[in-house]
């Protein structure tokens, strides 16, 4: 049972170590839009 416990912590911490890269490409990617929106506009 507490080898159980033990695995599923660790995956929900590469899950969320996961979520947090995810994030931050979404934010990458958002701003880089916006700047080539912003170039085409300007």
């Amino acid at each position: 049972m507490d080898c159980v416990k033990i695995i599923k912590e660790e995956n929900e911490i590469v899950l969320s170590i996961q979520n947090d890269d995810d994030r931050k490409f979404r934010g990458l990617s958002r701003t880089l839009i916006a700047n080539m929106v912003e170039g085409v506009t300007n």
